[in-house]
């Protein structure tokens, strides 16, 4: 079995088996650099790709990196056209360019709903906490200047990974 194609924070040149000791905060558990769960229980081999018509580019705050809970890394993996750029990192992967329209995923009261309409324009995905986000939508550049959206929510998720305490906030995945 070959090893996939190693994500864009894990530098190619030292990324070597992806099966290897990665800084995740887990008790120095050895852990995938993919799924970042230990290798009993990796789920890359099983993740699905999805189609999607509009480029996906997620925002992932460099504290994320770290959480072996971190959901935005499954999306990215996952979705056709989907990127990642890491924010605050001092000696990060090269970001990832955003060309065209941008909409900023966020459940501000100003925010619209994402519409069919939008096909073809960038969704850019802060991946943080609460604090991070509003932090990253202020100050990042690939944030700046997006035109801010919601998703509808379809009802309570059945996600149990990670929640949140606020019923209209979704995790990344």
């Amino acid at each position: 079995m070959t090893d996939p194609e190693p994500p864009p924070w894990v530098d190619p040149a030292e990324a070597g088996s992806l099966r290897r000791r990665i800084p995740f905060r887990s008790r120095g558990l050895e852990r995938c650099t993919m799924c970042a769960l230990p290798p009993s229980l990796c789920i890359c081999a099983d993740l699905p790709t999805i189609d999607v018509a509009t480029r996906v580019l997620l925002v992932i705050h460099h504290v994320e990196m770290k959480k072996s809970t971190n959901t935005g890394r499954l999306a990215v993996r996952i979705l056709s056209g989907g990127a990642a750029n890491v924010r605050g990192a001092i000696h990060g992967p090269p970001r990832t360019q955003v060309d065209g329209p941008r909409l900023v995923l966020f459940p501000d009261p100003a925010a619209r709903p994402v519409t069919p309409a939008d096909r073809g324009k960038v969704l850019v995905v802060p991946d943080g906490n609460w604090g991070q986000a509003r932090r990253m939508i202020n100050r990042d550049p690939d944030l700046l200047g997006g035109e801010l959206v919601t998703v509808q929510p379809a009802g309570p998720s059945r996600y149990g990974l990670r929640r949140n305490r606020r019923p209209d906030a979704l995790c990344t995945f």
